[in-house]
């Protein structure tokens, strides 16, 4: 005869997510912070992580940085194109509405809490996306100051040599960059649920464009011509749009060069009242070495705040970034300044209902109405 035995039960709680999902179909990565701050990162780009998720193909975003009004990332999903893609940033979709499958804000790593990158069986929060949907979550304070700082330094000697690399006896033209982060996040008044994070972004990039041969004005040309027509246009804005910073090479036209040698009649051609009398042998075209750097000062900053009521979670997001390009010109005045600014700016508001009153409104008809006579 069996005696009765003693009855007994345990509880395994764990937070190691199941190998295998049997119960959804959805093809998903989720790129945590601890993978933001361990992969490496093509330009400090997050979007560079989009290629590790399944049935993902592409060559990512190269070297584009995350300051770009306009981000094009090279993945695709489902035998779809790149223009087929989503982006989402704190529930705010930042996807191009003139160039499908462009991003328009790309956050700072830095300020990135998790990525979630999906190639199928979307949620019905967003699913629009035919290719690839990547939902993008910011970081916010916690009840404790924490800080950060790092700087990404690189130039043309940090280059790999090679094989794989730049092929061994090639010059890489001088440049260097620096990138730039810092943030703080913490309680804005402790005890009180109340959070912020800022953080700010700047780059700095200088690339040597090497050596071009540029044309410009002789200086006896010039004096010749202030000498005869001071007072033209023409001569006022040689005097005004001087070259500058170029090595002189040699001359390349001289006077009977440019205009012409006296004609038969005696009308036209150097030496003539035509071309006021210049003397054939004057210089007029130099050629000369021009040296030059492009430049690529860019900045990103950005803060959150969130404040938590009993029922009520609110939380507000600002991004902003400048970008400044450029180089220099054989005429200083003439110098090309590109300038681009874009913003993000959004909130949102959380409420949850008591069990009470959820289920006093599925036993009562809500009516909304929106005119009153």
């Amino acid at each position: 005869m069996l005696s009765v035995g003693q009855v007994s039960a345990s509880v395994q709680v764990t937070t190691q997510q199941p190998l295998l999902d049997t119960a959804d179909s959805r093809n998903q990565l989720t790129i945590d912070k601890a993978a933001l701050d361990n992969l490496p990162l093509a330009a400090r780009n997050p979007l560079a992580l989009i290629t590790l998720a399944p049935g993902v193909t592409g060559l990512g975003v190269g070297t584009s940085t995350n300051f770009n009004p306009e981000n094009s990332v090279d993945a695709s999903a489902n035998g779809r194109g790149a223009n087929g893609n989503l982006y989402v940033v704190d529930g705010l979709d930042v996807t191009s509405s003139i160039r499908p499958g462009v991003v328009n804000l790309t956050p700072n790593a830095d300020s990135v809490a998790e990525a979630n990158v999906q190639t199928n069986t979307y949620t019905v929060d967003f699913g629009r996306a035919s290719s690839i949907q990547t939902v993008i979550t910011t970081r916010s304070g916690t009840d404790a100051y924490h800080g950060f700082a790092s700087e990404y330094y690189t130039y043309q000697g940090l280059y790999a040599r090679g094989e794989y690399g730049v092929p061994t006896g090639t010059r890489v033209a001088p440049f260097h960059t620096n990138n730039l982060s810092f943030g703080v996040g913490g309680p804005v008044i402790p005890h009180h649920k109340f959070f912020f994070f800022a953080g700010y972004e700047p780059y700095l990039s200088l690339t040597s464009n090497g050596t071009s041969l540029q044309t410009y004005e002789d200086p006896a040309f010039v004096s010749f011509a202030n000498a005869v027509q001071p007072n033209s246009p023409e001569v006022q804005l040689l005097n005004k749009y001087t070259p500058a910073n170029v090595t002189f090479s040699k001359v390349l036209q001289t006077a009977e060069q440019a205009f012409g040698a006296q004609d038969l009649a005696g009308n036209t051609g150097c030496g003539t009242p035509s071309t006021d009398n210049i003397p054939c042998s004057t210089p007029v075209f130099d050629q000369g070495n021009f040296n030059s750097s492009s430049y690529n000062n860019s900045k990103q900053y950005n803060i959150r705040l969130d404040k938590y009521f009993t029922k009520d979670r609110i939380y507000g997001l600002f991004y902003r970034d400048t970008i400044s390009t450029g180089g220099p010109a054989v005429r200083p005045a003439s110098s090309i300044t590109n300038n681009y600014y874009t913003f993000s700016i959004q909130g949102n508001e959380t409420h949850t209902f008591s069990p009470n009153t959820l289920n006093e409104a599925s036993r009562r008809p809500v009516v909304i109405s929106l005119f009153q006579l």
